[in-house]
């Protein structure tokens, strides 16, 4: 039998009540068999996930409720058995029982022939411990390789957590990209319903997969108590702060080049910068070259408490994302509208057409124009005021279960999507 958790970490997935006669029905289970799912997630820890759920909290290092934990809750209520693949190693203390992880790892820093020779062997081994495992239902993530889904049986359902390109940009025009966008939707091609994070997600798989049954989730907040803090929103502009992984791509050296240029105007203005990456001695050398230790804070990898305490302290988040990189969602901005916090975000980042009354946009990979905005948010008080009330829109979009990602899925399981 599945742990029991508490009602509150179960109710992240909400299901009809002839959910399981319908699925059983749909997909020709037999009765007296339980169903069976697979679960293919992105990089992370699942199976930490696994003991907060198991012990009846949510994951305390995750400012959102996870996937992993809602793939849990919705085994646990259709009283499924469960496959997840694990990139991490599986410690003994997992208790035997209704969820069965394995270990596959996957080399993430390959590069060139290196990571196409892994993949293809990732995507081999996957293939066999998920075909042995004789799943009814197969749900993966969108970073597998999409030999993957070519290998795969079942109802295949995809969860889609990028973008094909970035937000704003034509689809590819070289050959090389070209060729590598029709090689992933080959394999997606294989899936027979999709999940999208964000509404840009779904648009970019329709225009190549338009029959495809799809649903949109919203990210969700493990608090439906609190309310979305109400700040002063005539406060200065004091805080600015940047969370997300420290990389070239996501836009972290064009953040400070275009402090640079703005810190001058105001002494009062510092940078906060969450989280670490393979850019950090590019970040911490741009920091020296424009004389600004003093008024950078670097935290380095944080936990969710930690980013919520700077969130709390905050005026501005800014997620400054770059065309090479294909932005999904940007939770962080809803993390942060959630604490009354107003962004300023690339044209590329989706996150700013699901809050636009709270989201200043500028155009990516330029820090002349990220300072320029930057400024005027300094300078435009009514502005400000007007981003910051902005913000109360996003309660109830990270409340509202019917839409989260379990329950989208439960509904596309069950042949049931409004289509994106």
């Amino acid at each position: 039998m599945h742990p029991q958790p508490r009602e509150d970490i179960l109710s992240c997935v909400v299901l009809p009540d002839d959910a399981r006669e319908t699925l059983r029905r749909r997909l020709g289970i037999p009765e007296g068999r339980p169903v069976r799912l697979a679960y293919l997630p992105g990089p992370g820890d699942v199976i930490g996930t696994y003991f907060h759920w198991a012990e009846g909290r949510h994951d305390p290092r995750i400012p959102v409720i996870t996937y992993s934990a809602m793939f849990y809750s919705l085994a646990a209520l259709l009283g499924a058995e469960a496959l997840v693949i694990s990139e991490t190693p599986v410690p003994p203390e997992v208790p035997p029982g209704p969820v069965t992880f394995r270990m596959l790892p996957r080399d993430r820093g390959a590069s060139g022939r290196r990571w196409h020779l892994s993949e293809a062997a990732y995507a081999r081994q996957a293939a066999r411990l998920v075909t042995a495992w004789r799943p009814d239902v197969v749900i993966l993530h969108s970073d597998m390789p999409a030999s993957l889904f070519t290998r795969l049986s079942g109802l295949l359902i995809l969860s889609m957590h990028n973008t094909l390109w970035p937000m704003g940009q034509e689809p590819p025009r070289t050959l090389r990209r070209r060729l590598s966008l029709a090689r992933r939707i080959k394999g997606l091609r294989a899936a027979q319903a999709a999940l999208c994070t964000s509404p840009e997600c779904a648009r970019q798989l329709k225009l190549h997969l338009p029959h495809l049954p799809m649903q949109i989730e919203a990210p969700q907040s493990p608090d439906t108590a609190s309310p979305t803090i109400h700040r002063d929103p005539h406060r200065p502009l004091r805080t600015l702060t940047y969370v997300g992984r420290v990389e070239t791509s996501k836009g972290v050296l064009d953040l400070v080049r275009a402090f640079g240029s703005v810190a001058p105007r105001d002494p009062d203005l510092q940078l906060h910068i969450l989280g670490s990456g393979t850019a950090l001695p590019a970040l911490e050398s741009a920091i020296r070259s424009v004389g600004l230790e003093s008024r950078c804070t670097l935290h380095g990898h944080v936990d969710a408490a930690r980013v919520n305490a700077v969130l709390a302290q905050t005026d501005l988040l800014i997620c400054p994302t770059r065309t090479d990189f294909p932005e999904g969602l940007a939770l962080v901005v809803l993390e942060a509208a959630r604490h009354g916090v107003p962004s300023l975000a690339s044209s590329v980042v989706p996150a700013a057409a699901v809050l636009p009354d709270s989201t200043l946009v500028f155009p990516a990979d330029d820090p002349d124009a990220l300072a320029a905005a930057l400024i005027r948010l300094v300078e435009d008080a009514p502005l400000r005021a007007r981003l910051c009330t902005g913000t109360r829109a996003s309660l109830a979009l990270m409340q509202d279960r019917s839409a989260s990602w379990g329950s989208r899925v439960a509904g596309l399981m069950l042949g049931r999507p409004d289509q994106a």
